[in-house]
């Protein structure tokens, strides 16, 4: 296991706590990693109150990180045309994805996204309704939705089964 890998399962296993996401920080910043500073600046926002005075630059700091580092983050492994992910204290923890694309290989993107806790799929189809039954989710994820699909096209049996699998981590739309 990388060094790396080893900050990310700290974090993974104390997903409230900054700590580890700041001593993750620092080593990032040593290897040169822009993403220290993002993580940082996130974690500060986290905690600010809106009428705090140094608000505004972070935003303004947090803004430009993503501009100019985002796209390598998010691996824009999801799909060109989709939306970008939302950041929590540093880490992708929100994402809307092709379900077709996402269901090929769900593994690959738990891997890249290991704080993911909200996934939206999109354009389900009654095709992809057996690897999605078939589908393991995280500890770590609370919301998997079902989204800008004809829920009807997929009948009433295999929303049933969804819930069943998902329970109350599932939303449809």
């Amino acid at each position: 296991m990388s060094t790396d890998d080893e900050f990310i399962q700290t974090i993974i296993a104390n997903p409230d706590d900054d700590t580890p996401r700041l001593v993750y920080a620092d080593w990032l910043d040593e290897q040169g990693d822009p993403r220290g500073e993002f993580i940082r600046v996130q974690c500060a926002l986290a905690t600010m109150a809106d009428e705090d005075p140094r608000r505004w630059d972070l935003e303004l700091r947090q803004a430009r990180l993503l501009r100019w580092y985002g796209w390598q983050w998010w691996h824009n492994a999801f799909a060109p045309d989709a939306r970008r992910p939302v950041f929590r204290r540093g880490f992708v923890e929100e994402a809307a994805v092709a379900g077709g694309e996402f269901l090929a290989q769900p593994d690959h993107y738990f891997g890249l996204y290991p704080l993911l806790q909200d996934l939206t799929l999109e354009s389900v189809r009654p095709v992809h309704l057996p690897e999605l039954l078939r589908l393991s989710l995280p500890k770590n994820l609370k919301v998997l939705r079902i989204g800008s699909t004809p829920l009807g096209r997929l009948g009433g049996a295999a929303i049933q089964a969804l819930q069943a699998q998902f329970g109350n981590r599932l939303g449809l739309r």
